[in-house]
């Protein structure tokens, strides 16, 4: 299903069953894999990949070169900065802010309104806490809470 006034450009493949929604945009060589659900005013860029089972909330923002596993949420207001890799399994919350070469391990857990700087890996089984700044690697399995706690 794909909602009104959304834009789907150039060179992008989206597989069946994606529900795409209204003014949502998705922008040049972008992959998109099955049963994935785009929501309205979402910004998709350059050279995403995008994998099976994936919810992307209103007004996210996923930048160029992004790529993201199977069965991932990511809340509303949410950024992905250029060139993050998600695993499989990773929940990212509302207001989330991944900066540029990101890594996140499968089955993490990024609350809301948490910051990851660029150039930070974030190990498998990982939870970092809401309103948390992380700027350097977190540990597989660790947890991270609260504001500064690197």
């Amino acid at each position: 299903m794909i909602g009104d006034h959304q834009t789907i450009n150039g060179n992008t493949q989206i597989d069946d069953n994606e529900i795409i929604g209204n003014h949502a945009h998705i922008c040049d060589n972008a992959c998109i894999g099955d049963n994935v659900v785009i929501g309205d005013n979402a910004n998709i860029s350059n050279n995403a990949c995008i994998g099976d089972n994936v919810k992307i909330g209103d007004n996210a923002n996923i930048c160029d070169n992004v790529c993201i596993g199977d069965n991932v949420t990511i809340g509303k207001k949410a950024r992905l900065y250029n060139n993050p890799c998600l695993g499989d399994n990773v929940r990212i919350g509302t207001g989330a802010d991944l900066r540029d070469n990101v890594c996140i391990g499968d089955n993490a857990i990024i609350e809301r309104d948490a910051k990851i700087c660029g150039n930070v890996c974030i190990g498998d089984n990982s939870s970092i806490g809401e309103n948390a700044v992380i700027t350097e690697n977190v540990c597989i399995g660790d947890a991270q809470c609260g504001c500064n706690c690197d």
